[in-house]
């Protein structure tokens, strides 16, 4: 008797669990449906969304709204801009538009746009549509420095002025007997030759005595 009154339980249980999800109300778990969005130009410096279709039927507000955000990062993760939005759930054209990145700048690399919406009232998080750009960013070309043309010193050139000269006349008179007889030499010379001139004194000197000698021996 008891076994059927465990079965007739067990039975309006299980009946019970298969009619209760037509009693709970139907929760919409689709992601935002995007059609016709593509992102027409994407660099280091903004992007250009075109005009498109968007269907929110995703309540993740509790508030018969659905919550989005579309944002963009570069290729380390840095947020470059963002835009969140809570828009009443239905079918909306959305116009395009271009933007500029207003939160950092970004690094070379891929650029990637997410449009998603956010998690809440029991719902998970979902990307409706992403897309990938790149930044390039130019490398600097070092600019050529100018080798500085060296403008050469003049240099003095020492032109040597005419030394002055000077004229010297020997003079010597030699005596032989009762006749006498006069010897001239006349030089002319530079400061730079007054070594050379007391050596050809000298050497006349000497050339007169050997002369005065010679002529002694040969008188009678």
């Amino acid at each position: 008797m008891w076994h059927s009154e465990i079965m007739k339980r067990v039975i309006g249980l299980l009946l019970f669990a298969l009619a209760l999800p037509f009693f709970l109300p139907i929760r919409q778990v689709e992601a935002a449906g995007i059609t016709g969005l593509s992102v027409t130009a994407m660099d280091c410096v903004g992007f250009t969304l075109s005009d498109y279709n968007a269907v929110f039927d995703r309540d993740n507000t509790g508030t018969a709204s659905e919550s989005i955000e579309i944002s963009v990062r570069d290729s380390v993760g840095t947020l470059l801009w963002l835009h969140t939005e809570s828009v009443a759930l239905g079918t909306y054209d959305v116009p395009g538009g271009s933007y500029s990145y207003d939160l950092a700048s970004p690094v070379n690399g891929d650029l990637t746009l997410t449009y998603k919406s956010l998690a809440g009232n029991s719902l998970e998080e979902q990307i409706a549509f992403t897309y990938t750009g790149l930044c390039t960013i130019p490398t600097a070309t070092p600019t050529p420095t100018e080798t500085p043309t060296e403008t050469p010193t003049p240099t003095a050139t020492l032109v040597a002025s005419p030394s002055p000269t000077a004229n010297y006349v020997l003079r010597s008179t030699i005596v032989f007997g009762d006749q006498s007889y006069d010897v001239a030499l006349k030089l002319e010379v530079t400061p730079a030759d007054y070594v050379m001139v007391g050596l050809g004194v000298v050497t006349v000197g000497l050339l007169m005595m050997l002369i005065f000698l010679f002529i002694k021996r040969g008188q009678p």
